[in-house]
């Protein structure tokens, strides 16, 4: 949830996003689903940072997600099979690989009740079930979705993540990074902006690490 910012210093270096976020990660994180978890979320904003915004270039959620598997791959290389759990059954060599074609799965449906995306992906606390799942409510939050009260695309990703339930604080901000890269501050309303507390410390330190990258 923390790692954003690592996605803004080392957006044009792909890389040296992946050690720090790693490296950030393990200070509270030390499994790999977790650090890996962080990765996942960096690569996600990062590439939502990279991506053409403009009206000719609508979203292509299909690459996007098949751009993220790719990446994670690398992060998670099938070699181990002899991975296993602590109960004795066999692990899954590429656990986020996997999550991210269940997302992929889910985005071809036209309609999706609340309860497929927790059984399918989850909305816990684990960084597993909560990092593809907020990669899921951005993408999803594209839509117009009637049920939702929403004004634009950042707000309605924000209302669809909360709505999921569970670790509704930890997805949320998550799919609000991403959905804040993609569509830029112009898409936050003033009076969200305004009850963010020490919005212009944050500011200034978003402006001072893009500084240091455009050096």
């Amino acid at each position: 949830m923390r790692v954003a910012p690592v996605a803004l210093y080392c957006y044009n270096d792909v890389d040296k996003a992946v050690k720090i976020a790693k490296e950030s990660a393990l200070l509270t994180h030390t499994n790999k689903e977790g650090y890996n978890g962080a990765i996942l979320e960096c690569l996600a904003i990062i590439q939502a940072l990279q991506m053409d915004k403009s009206d000719n270039n609508p979203l292509d959620q299909t690459q996007f997600i098949d751009t993220l598997i790719k990446q994670m791959a690398l992060q998670e290389p099938e070699t181990d099979t002899r991975t296993y759990s602590l109960l004795g059954v066999r692990a899954s060599t590429q656990p986020y690989c996997k999550q991210l074609q269940v997302v992929k799965e889910l985005l071809k449906r036209d309609r999706i009740h609340d309860e497929s995306v927790e059984d399918t992906l989850g909305n816990d606390v684990a960084a597993l079930t909560s990092v593809p799942t907020s990669i899921f409510a951005f993408l999803w939050a594209q839509r117009n979705l009637a049920e939702l009260n929403a004004s634009n695309h950042f707000a309605r990703t924000i209302q669809y993540a909360i709505s999921l339930g569970g670790d509704t604080d930890t997805i949320a901000s998550m799919a609000g990074a991403i959905a804040g890269a993609y569509h830029g501050v112009e898409a936050i309303d003033l009076l969200l902006q305004e009850a963010c507390e020490g919005l212009d410390v944050i500011v200034d330190y978003a402006d001072k690490l893009f500084a240091k990258v455009v050096q």
